[in-house]
């Protein structure tokens, strides 16, 4: 599924008075690929991503997803809608450190409709596991996993519930040049399943990955 962004800005306020983050940005990101949004710190990228992923709103601007406006419906309905459409894969894995890797897991199919039985959550997230190539134990508590595992559990999760638009922020993040040729692999596969993969990164280790790379200047 593509998705079309034109013209969105995105402003805040500051002790420097309001900056102006994102502007004007138009593109067209397409299914089966995966693009890289890349450029330095500051330049805007996480605040790209959740202008594209819903987690924020623009101050002006369209996006298309199908026949879709989601800046154009209600919050309720936005919600559904982001449910239905995007999975995300978050800078700090943003999975629960209290938690174990099957719980992590179990999460996202707590909300898919229509429920799904014991034996096919289980089959569900064999399948996530085997795919991420993640071979420990899943009674394993986050807070015990080094940052590699972290974020392979963090992919495995965002691949479990039904989606059509995959967003990364900072996936690779703290991790060594193998881990993140290993996550440029994965991401790459996902996006030939016919996803759209939208990444943030600076890491010049994915890039060799990508279909398209976008770089956002400092503003």
């Amino acid at each position: 599924m593509s998705l079309k962004v034109q013209n969105i800005t995105k402003s805040y306020n500051s002790l420097e008075g309001c900056k102006t983050v994102i502007n004007q940005f138009s593109y067209e990101f397409l299914s089966g690929e995966m693009t890289i949004i890349t450029g330095k710190s500051g330049s805007g990228k996480t605040t790209l991503l959740s202008l594209l992923g819903l987690l924020d709103l623009p101050d002006e601007g369209t996006l298309n997803i199908g026949c879709t406006d989601p800046y154009k419906l209600s919050d309720k309905e936005r919600w559904g809608f982001r449910k239905q459409v995007f999975s995300y894969i978050f800078q700090r894995s943003g999975l629960i450190e209290n938690m174990t890797i099957y719980q992590n897991l179990l999460l996202p199919l707590l909300y898919t409709r229509p429920k799904t039985s014991r034996s096919q959550v289980d089959a569900k997230i064999l399948a996530a596991l085997q795919s991420s190539s993640i071979d420990i134990s899943v009674d394993r508590i986050v807070h015990t996993l080094s940052g590699g595992e972290r974020i392979r559990i963090a992919i495995a999760r965002a691949l479990i519930a039904p989606y059509d638009i995959l967003l990364c922020d900072e996936p690779s993040a703290s991790l060594d040049k193998y881990n993140s040729k290993k996550i440029g692999t994965k991401l790459k596969s996902v996006s030939r399943l016919g996803k759209t993969v939208i990444v943030a990164s600076h890491d010049a280790d994915l890039y060799g990955f990508a279909d398209k790379i976008i770089t956002l200047e400092n503003r």
